[in-house]
């Protein structure tokens, strides 16, 4: 973090954005958001995504032996060996579940937004 500006750099696996595209997909049919409003949605998540990171086939092997020890998704796996890779301060997730299902495997330094950590 850049104390001087406060200004968090975020990075994220490049499956960041189709898993948007699958939330808004699923808001839609249950009803959560508008029908057709999930284009324009996603396209908003594009513009301000964060930096993608490429390369997870290597954390694979390992984020699945992660989701099996802790009954997670791999894909929710890679975040947290992709935060552990990249030695950034903080891992931060919205996904309250995921954060409570890994909280064992956490080091101090991550933020559950919107919630308590």
């Amino acid at each position: 973090m850049n104390t001087r500006t406060a200004f968090h750099e975020l990075l994220a696996p490049d499956i960041f954005t189709p898993e948007i595209a699958n939330g808004l997909a699923s808001a839609e049919r249950q009803g959560r958001i508008k029908t057709a409003s999930q284009p324009s949605l996603l396209l908003d998540v594009v513009r301000a995504a964060p930096a993608l990171s490429s390369g997870q086939q290597p954390l694979l092997l390992r984020a699945m032996a992660l989701a099996i020890a802790t009954r997670r998704a791999v894909y929710d796996c890679i975040y947290r060996l992709l935060w552990q890779r990249s030695r950034v301060a903080q891992l931060v997730t919205a996904d309250d579940q995921f954060a409570r299902g890994l909280r064992s495997s956490y080091d101090p330094f991550h933020r559950l937004v919107g919630g308590a950590t």
